[in-house]
């Protein structure tokens, strides 16, 4: 038997590329990952548990940690149950972008539990009284489903800035509302 040499053993990316300006090699050492940071830095946010008791969860973009951080404990949990929510109804559909980074190991889409399809009749009269009262629900996934800032929806919405922030606060509180949390105008 013989020794046989991995030839991947030691391969690593290279990322260099060509300058335009002056034609020579440039020798980036920067991973994928450490470009888009400086494009976009990122921060540790805090969920609140209550008023004085929070947990650290992953990395988030600092725009949407900032806008994470003026939510309410009872606010952050609306905005992660339509967020499930809406990853629910299209589980199965053979869109991977609902979800991409969860792994799929069923081949059935038809085993939701109680707690499940209670999310989504949920969401569902979410929406509703949310056109009931004025409100726009689809800027508000835009922003918790779909990871754009506020500034991109306004932009692409063609609104005055800050309305997507408003019209987000104001469908959760609808949502709050609705499971009988308490609510900023009612604190």
């Amino acid at each position: 038997m013989t020794d046989k040499y991995d030839e991947w053993t030691e391969w690593k990316p290279d990322w260099s590329f060509k300058s335009k300006k002056n034609k020579k090699n440039i020798t980036i050492s920067d991973t994928p990952h450490s470009l888009q940071e400086r494009q976009e830095p990122t921060t540790s946010i805090k969920l609140k548990l209550t008023e004085s008791r929070t947990t650290t969860k992953h990395q988030q973009r600092i725009v949407d940690a900032r806008l994470w951080g003026v939510m309410s404990p009872f606010q952050q949990n609306a905005a992660l149950a339509i967020d499930r929510a809406f990853h629910l109804m299209s589980k199965g559909l053979g869109y991977r972008i609902s979800a991409p980074e969860k792994l799929r190991t069923g081949k059935s889409h038809n085993n939701n539990t109680d707690y499940e399809g209670e999310l989504i009749s949920v969401y569902f009269e979410w929406a509703k009284n949310c056109q009931k009262s004025n409100l726009h629900h689809s800027p508000a996934l835009d922003v918790l489903v779909y990871g754009l800032s506020c500034y991109k929806v306004d932009r692409n919405r063609r609104v005055r800035n800050g309305w997507t922030r408003t019209n987000l606060l104001a469908c959760l509180d609808i949502y709050c509302e609705m499971k009988g949390w308490p609510t900023d105008s009612t604190t």
